[in-house]
């Protein structure tokens, strides 16, 4: 809070000595600083008066933008995005500078698509406050959508300079150089994202489709594994499963590939592709112990032989 000064006026007279009105003029004298005390005192109640309610004003202010917020991310939560900017818009009406309600504004119109807007009003959160991370952060988002990728990958970096604990940066930097076929850097950055919130079942997720696309699929299997621990909705079990499922044929366990597909089926009765690879791979398991029983009866017969030769 400023202080606010204000200058009083020195209501007092100078007074001609005149030796005949001597007496008369010190009372006088007297009278008016008596009355100029009372007038500061009465102005420095109003000052005291004007404060408070300025105070309450701020205060209320402050409230009103607290709750305007909320109550748009809150909207935002249940996809109504056009709502939730109606609510950041009247946060800024009421203080033009809230860094806040434009990042989220920002975020809003990213998630409806208008990419060139979120970018102008991510700008504006930078410009009240150029030290907002999280509005590099959806700066970056909105030039990553316009195919601005350079700039956005600056973006990114600015905002996790200014705060390496930003999580959403260190993902969508992640996601950016996943863009690039950069892979190993990516996993990298989705390590770090998940060092900061270890419960964000996303992260495992596009970290496991890096690591199939570099061949590390036991790794990627460790992956599906903590993002199944994470209790996904049906969808995104099924997913998991399946890419799970896919990981484990990659290195041959193939038993445990159809354990996988077979789970799908007890989610979701209707899945096709589940269902046809349930269908392949119990064929192929059964043609391989058909085999392996050939095999070892082949093994058995020709020690046998060699017994029998033995005692000959």
């Amino acid at each position: 809070m400023k202080k606010i000064n204000q200058t009083q006026k020195n209501t007092r007279r100078k007074i001609q000595k005149v030796k005949i009105h001597k007496k008369k003029e010190k009372i006088s004298i007297i009278n008016q600083q008596s009355d100029s005390l009372g007038q500061i005192l009465e102005k420095l109640k109003n000052q005291e008066k004007n404060l408070k309610k300025q105070r309450k004003s701020l205060n209320s202010n402050l409230n009103s933008e607290k709750l305007l917020i909320n109550k748009g991310l809150s909207l935002m939560c249940k996809g109504k995005f056009e709502e939730s900017i109606n609510q950041f818009d009247e946060a800024i009406k009421l203080n033009p500078k809230n860094d806040e309600a434009y990042v989220n504004k920002s975020a809003a119109l990213i998630e409806l698509n208008q990419f060139k807007k979120g970018l102008q009003t991510a700008n504006l959160a930078i410009k009240s406050n150029s030290k907002n991370d999280e509005a590099y952060n959806k700066k970056g988002a909105a030039l990553f959508h316009l195919n601005k990728q350079k700039e956005a990958e600056s973006q990114f970096q600015k905002a996790i300079s200014l705060n390496p604990k930003n999580e959403f940066a260190q993902f969508n930097m992640a996601n950016l150089l996943r863009e690039w076929d950069r892979h190993t850097e990516a996993i990298e950055y989705y390590n770090r994202a998940i060092q900061i919130n270890p419960t964000d079942i996303e992260y495992y997720i596009e970290k496991a489709f890096c690591l199939q696309v570099l061949k590390k699929y036991k790794n990627a299997i460790e992956c599906f594994n903590q993002a199944l621990s994470l209790n996904p909705d049906e969808e995104l079990t099924q997913t998991l499963l399946m890419n799970k499922g896919f990981s484990l044929g990659c290195i041959q366990q193939f038993e445990e590939e159809l354990d996988c597909y077979q789970k799908v089926v007890k989610v979701n009765p209707k899945h096709k592709e589940a269902q046809q690879l349930i269908k392949i791979l119990s064929i192929q398991i059964n043609n391989c112990k058909k085999a392996n029983d050939n095999g070892t009866q082949k093994n058995k017969k020709q020690k046998i032989r060699q017994l029998e030769n033995k005692k000959n």
